[in-house]
């Protein structure tokens, strides 16, 4: 199943539609002793529907105007409703006997699970191209080592070895995915070229593209495109037959797909002179 199918099946578009439009609302309805656990809930969601409403996507698939500043608005208005009730809640206090105070363990280890993956997903592809995919990877096992010995020591206070256990966690979920997903990157070639020969020219952390050399190279970490908002710069991976046909890599489809855009359709004419094709390319890579 593909990112975007996932999506799709966990927030079908009247879903979606329907938290854009209540997710204020559940904010300010909320119980007291539940709203910790909504903001953990919500914090997550809205920073996943955010970075995906800002990808460049190609124009057949590009998001409407209005679609875009529906989200805006729906997330404006939810930070408006948690101001409200912060607001509210602080001029209760003041008037009468301060009540339970409520656990925020459930936000605060949200707040920590979503920056680690944040971190993973923005800085990660940006080492992988300047020191290389081994040394990031290298480094995400020392920092999972690292902060799962800081779980266990018995003299950080619970809190920090909370903390220290859900980093190790998102860290060790962002190795096992980004181990495996060369795999993927490798059968989606394969299947795509159906036995023709091809070759694999993978984002360069420029502006262009590069052969790849390894399977590392066909991971998410050398495998990003650099964009400018709504465009994007270059591909994320690109596949070359010597007919000059060519397929880019969709992490919303989870596979190579042709290539729509007007842009490049030049592409599909024109043989890529970047890197030669053979049979059997990607299985033909080796890790290191």
């Amino acid at each position: 199943m593909t990112l975007g199918e996932i999506i799709q099946t966990m927030l079908p578009a009247q879903l979606l539609l329907l938290f854009f439009m209540t997710s204020w609302l559940f904010v300010l309805l909320c119980p007291r002793e539940w709203f910790p656990w909504l903001v953990a809930i919500l914090l997550p969601v809205w920073c996943a529907i955010w970075w995906l409403m800002t990808r460049p996507v190609p124009s057949s698939d590009n998001w409407s105007f209005l679609g875009r500043g529906l989200t805006a608005l729906g997330l404006f208005a939810t930070l408006v409703a948690a101001v409200l009730r912060n607001l509210v809640a602080a001029f209760a206090r003041r008037r009468r006997e301060p009540s339970n105070r409520l656990n925020w363990a459930p936000a605060w280890t949200s707040v920590v699970a979503t920056t680690a993956c944040a971190i993973v997903l923005e800085l990660g592809p940006v080492l992988a191209h300047q020191v290389g995919a081994s040394a990031t990877l290298a480094l995400l096992l020392a920092l999972v080592v690292g902060s799962g010995l800081l779980a266990t020591v018995s003299r950080l206070g619970t809190i920090h070895r909370r903390w220290a256990r859900t980093v190790a966690i998102m860290l060790s979920v962002s190795l096992v995915l980004i181990t495996v997903w060369p795999s993927t990157v490798s059968e989606s070639a394969r299947t795509f070229a159906g036995g023709r020969p091809y070759c694999i020219l993978v984002a360069d952390g420029e502006k262009s593209e590069r052969l790849a050399t390894s399977r590392w190279d066909l991971s998410p970490l050398i495998m990003r495109a650099n964009d400018g908002h709504a465009n994007g710069i270059n591909r994320h991976a690109y596949l070359v037959f010597g007919a000059g046909r060519s397929a880019h890599w969709s992490y919303m489809r989870g596979k190579f797909v042709n290539d729509p855009s007007p842009f490049n359709s030049t592409d599909q004419l024109n043989p890529d002179r970047r890197c030669s094709p053979v049979a059997g390319f990607a299985e033909q890579l080796p890790w290191f």
